[in-house]
């Protein structure tokens, strides 16, 4: 309320100290108002000249020792109020200058007596204190904002009611009108905001410059509102109040800040064409000495940010208001450049560092998590969001807290830290849920988004199907696309491709060129013709699964998925034109091998099976010319993978200088052997891989037996030096250190029998139990007897789906002196069943793998569901072909000729070692039944860089850690641990904070 007191000081002395204190407050208002009214930025002479009014106020009180009333503790409070406004403007801090101000505001106010007479001093120091809840609420906290709400509230009744002279009421009542508005915008109470804030133009507008009325009349957004609603509030007291008695210009000041709030809740719900409609027209009817108005200027800049292509103008207006020292443009110009590439970008982070180091502003640590979340750095960025949360972790939406919160699971999102982020995420939906607010759009999707990469798609569907009649306007194309395609993706997963395919139609008719659209269709096409393989399908789906995939192939960016799909469309297209005789399967032959020479994108291991057996089928065809086969070879044997699980480890495989020793075609002739047996022991891995269709999630999830001594490693945060901190991690230990001696020799026994039976059904004699032994032993040593690989890169712990076995408790829980562990569901990756005919299973990075035990006299795997001899076979037929081709290889090379004997024999090592490698992937997940009894579950992963343990073996061993935290632990006490031992236990383990339950000593 700019010179309030106007009237009262005006043509008087200042020697009356009320008139004094009177001309202090609107000068304090004036200077507010006046912050952006200079060409450059001048902030410190406004600090400057509040600081100089409060000390002279209080020098003035001091010197006529005045009795500290209402007026003084308004002046004061209002002063000091602006200070803060003015410095938090500079992000600069407050120096609890809001503290201070609301002490002064609270001295008069008496609010338990609903009689007292209300004077303007009371009314003003009420509303006053209602601001300075309402700016400190803007972080987020909702019981700030319900306590500002209360006051104002208070303020319009007491204010109608009061005796004061009709100017100031309606001036009173109408402040606070709008402050409630704003607290319930604030509060994303957009219905009510805005009915409170069309009925002030409403009454405001009968007394205001007709042009001024069709201005606003002329906007169509806001006409319509007017004239439709039925849910404006009505002002018929404040009309009575009025009548014609009163000059209203003075009041305008309300109309244009109604306008505004409206323009920015259209804002807020992406309605950017009408907000834009509604800033103009603020620029138009609050033409201020031919200035447009700040608030409709920042604002109408936030708008062409969020549309794209508008970035130009968005940054011509906030330089020019940033320059001023405009905050908010100074925030939205950095948000601005955050959106370039070029040497504004550049100055920018470099400015955000230098100011945030001198600074404590949460606004500008915020932004630059921003830019280093840009920039990949996830660390520094994740740092930053925890910090802004800590400072104001008051979650709303809207809220900073929310915003660092939000951002802080976008780092985990991007560093695929899906639990963690999924975690975050699922804080912020219980938050906003216990506060009755509705949900937030972009907190659901990305938080289905997670439950999808950890292949929870049974939840995600709920998720995305809450979501899915959201208004496309109110949340924006790209989150309604991403909704869709999310949602098809997920009813894709849970065999419910029907579902799937409506979505996808609906979305492509919206947006004939949405690419994942698009290829999830093909995705679902490519499903059906590889789950009826063995079926008579027409020519026709082939072609036109190529074709859509070509499609995508070809359009820019390429993308690693669509360029996967590609090639296994290819593929099946050229063997359905061979079975066919038709030589149309030359031409696709052709463009597949024109293609690989110049691709540049990765493919995934599935579409590499294909590839492998079409290398093999061109090698035994040799219906190639020499220079085509060569091509196709070398591009074979130097695929990019995409980085997932333990394609990595062929990729390294594929580049190794000891391998490249191979002529081309014996290269890509060893390496698609090893592919396509690498193509079975995944089969035998998914047969094992324990998910939630195998468990039942109470009764059976594992714990994990050991001793005490490794539960405090896990809980501590500390190495036990004084310096260093490290986060315990859950360890896997090379395969070099398996306990039992005869580890792996089951799956010797259960390879003889697949030799015997692929023997046996191509008429063969030559493979006998003996050959298969030979064999192994040149990956393992003896396999039937120690079984176990020295140089192994496969590391293993194990856990157990039987709770309280005694045996169990008895062998790996230090004879029942030690504990057993329950990790936190979400610590492994155990989700739902589906294989998608494209995508690796490599996100699933800690999948727990249930042993199967080996039935000695039957000769068979006990209890299993799944039939295990056609994957065996077929890994002994490549492993069988990988020997034949390097015992060709040895006839023919030089073994007098030392350095290339040496060669070669390097580039078998390095086959061999990787050959045995992903045998161990496998090797250890069968087991004699006299093992029945531990019920075992085995966290199976491959490093080529390990860690090494020299503190706690004599010998040092090699581990990997399991990068997880370590959270919610369920924790088992053995029965034979003395009582004090149990207390001193449970106390130690409830104060790590990493604990949710403890059963001690006696299960």
């Amino acid at each position: 309320m700019k010179n309030y007191f106007e009237n009262d000081y005006k043509g008087r002395d200042d020697r009356d100290i009320k008139v004094f204190l009177k001309r202090k407050y609107d000068e304090a208002d004036e200077i507010f108002d006046r912050r952006f009214s200079e060409e450059v930025n001048n902030f410190s002479g406004k600090i400057a000249e509040l600081q100089g009014k409060i000390q002279a106020v209080k020098d003035r009180i001091e010197a006529e020792n005045y009795q500290y009333d209402g007026l003084a503790s308004l002046t004061l409070g209002n002063l000091y109020l602006r200070l803060a406004q003015c410095r938090d403007e500079k992000f600069l801090s407050t120096n609890g200058y809001y503290r201070v101000a609301v002490s002064y505001f609270g001295e008069r106010i008496t609010l338990d007596n609903v009689d007292d007479v209300y004077s303007e001093i009371d009314l003003l120091l009420m509303l006053n204190k209602g601001k300075y809840f309402r700016n400190t609420a803007q972080i987020g906290k909702k019981s700030v904002f319900e306590k500002a709400l209360d006051i104002f509230s208070d303020v319009t009744v007491k204010a109608l009611n009061s005796s004061i002279v009709l100017e100031k009421k309606v001036h009173i009542y109408l402040d606070a009108l709008i402050n409630i508005g704003r607290v319930k915008r604030y509060s994303y109470s957009f219905d009510e905001a805005i009915n409170i804030f069309l009925a002030i133009v409403l009454f405001l507008e009968k007394y205001i410059d007709q042009k001024q009325v069709e201005s606003i009349r002329k906007c169509s957004c806001l006409n319509h509102l007017l004239t439709e609603s039925s849910k404006i509030m009505e002002m018929s007291e404040l009309e009575n109040i009025v009548e014609n008695k009163l000059d209203m210009k003075p009041y305008m000041e309300y109309l244009i800040q109604a306008l505004i709030h409206i323009g920015i809740i259209f804002r807020k719900e992406k309605r950017y064409a009408e907000a834009i409609e509604i800033f103009n027209l603020v620029n138009k009817v609050d033409n201020n000495q031919g200035e447009n108005n700040i608030d409709a200027q920042n604002n109408l800049g936030v708008c062409y940010r969020k549309i794209s292509g508008e970035h130009e103008k968005a940054e011509e207006i906030f330089e020019k208001l940033s320059s001023r020292g405009n905050k908010f443009a100074c925030v939205n110009l950095y948000k601005c450049y955050l959106m370039r590439n070029d040497v504004k970008y550049e100055k920018c982070f470099e400015d955000l560092k230098k100011k945030c180091e001198l600074s404590n502003s949460i606004q500008l640590e915020f932004i630059l998590g921003l830019f280093y979340l840009k920039e990949k750095d996830y660390k520094n960025a994740a740092k930053l969001f925890e910090n802004v949360y800590e400072s104001h972790p008051y979650i709303s939406r809207g809220s900073i807290g929310f915003k660092a919160l939000y951002n802080l699971s976008q780092c985990m999102i991007c560093e695929k830290k899906y639990t963690q982020s999924r975690k975050i995420l699922g804080r912020i939906r219980e938050l906003l849920q216990k506060q009755a607010e509705c949900k937030d759009p972009m907190v659901e999707i990305d938080y289905g988004w997670c439950l999808m990469q950890e292949r929870n798609y049974k939840l995600a569907v709920k998720i995305y199907s809450e979501l899915k009649d959201e208004d496309l306007n109110s949340i924006g194309t790209r989150n309604w696309m991403r909704i869709h395609n999310n949602l098809a993706e997920c009813y894709i997963h849970i065999n419910k491709k029907n579902e799937a395919k409506a979505i996808l139609k609906e979305v492509v008719r919206l947006e004939p060129n949405n690419r994942w659209a698009k290829y999830l269709m093909a995705s679902i096409d490519l499903s059906f013709i590889i789950e009826n393989e063995n079926k008579t399908i027409d020519i026709k789906n082939y072609q036109n699964l190529y074709k859509a995939f070509t499609v995508l192939a070809e359009t820019k960016p390429a993308q690693d998925l669509e360029n996967a799909g590609w090639l296994i469309s290819a593929i099946l297209l050229i063997n359905k034109y061979q079975e066919l005789n038709d030589k149309r399967s030359n031409e696709i032959i052709n463009t597949l091998i024109e293609k690989l020479r110049y691709s540049t994108e990765k493919i995934t291991m599935k579409s590499y099976f294909y590839l492998a057996e079409f290398v093999l089928e061109r090698i035994k065809r040799s219906d190639l010319e020499e220079a085509t086969a060569d091509a196709l070879y070398r591009c074979f044997s130097h695929m990019e993978l995409v980085d997932e699980g333990e394609n990595v480890s062929f990729s390294n495989l594929m580049e190794s200088p000891n391998f490249h020793y191979f002529g081309r075609k014996h290269r890509a002739e060893i390496l698609a052997n090893i592919v396509l047996m690498y193509k079975h022991i995944l089969n035998i891995k998914s047969y094992c891989c324990y998910s939630y269709s195998k468990k039942e999630r109470d009764k059976e999830f594992p714990v994990h037996y050991t001793k005490l001594n490794t539960l405090k490693i896990l809980l501590s945060n500390s190495d036990g030096t004084k310096n260093k901190r490290v986060t315990p991690k859950l360890r896997l230990w090379n395969t070099a250190y398996m306990n039992d001696s005869y580890e792996g020799g089951v799956f010797g026994k259960l390879l003889c029998h697949a030799a015997e039976n692929c023997s046996k059904s191509k008429g063969e004699s030559n493979a006998t139990t003996d050959d298969v032994k030979k064999l192994l032993q040149i990956y393992f040593g003896n396999i039937m007897e120690v079984g176990t690989q020295i140089d192994s890169e496969v590391y293993i712990t194990s856990f157990s789906k039987a709770l309280n076995s005694f045996q169990m408790w008895n062998i790996y829980a230090d004879d029942e002196k030690g504990c057993a562990i329950r990790f936190d569901d979400d610590f492994f990756d155990i989700k739902d069943d589906y294989h998608d005919p494209i995508e690796d299973a490599g996100r699933n990075v800690y999948s727990l793998y249930e042993v199967q035990y080996y039935d000695v006299q039957e000769e068979k795997i006990k209890d299993s569901k799944h039939n295990f001899d056609i994957d065996l076979v077929r890994i002994w037929e490549n492993l069988r072909k990988i020997e034949e081709i390097i015992g060709t290889l040895e006839k023919s090379v030089d073994k007098q000729n030392e350095i290339k004997f040496a060669l070669f024999k390097n580039a078998i090592f390095e086959v061999r070692s990787f050959v045995a490698d992903r045998l161990n992937e496998i090797r250890f997940l069968f087991k004699t039944q006299s093992y029945e009894y531990e019920k075992e579950l085995r966290l199976i992963r491959c490093s080529r860089s390990p860690k090494i343990d020299e503190d706690n073996f004599k010998i040092p061993r090699l581990y990997i850690d399991v990068e997880r935290d370590i959270d919610n632990l369920e924790v088992t006490l053995g029965r034979k641990l003395e009582k004090q031992k149990v207390k001193d236990f449970n106390v130690w383990l409830r104060c790590t904070g990493k604990v949710k339950r403890i059963n001690g000593g006696d299960y």
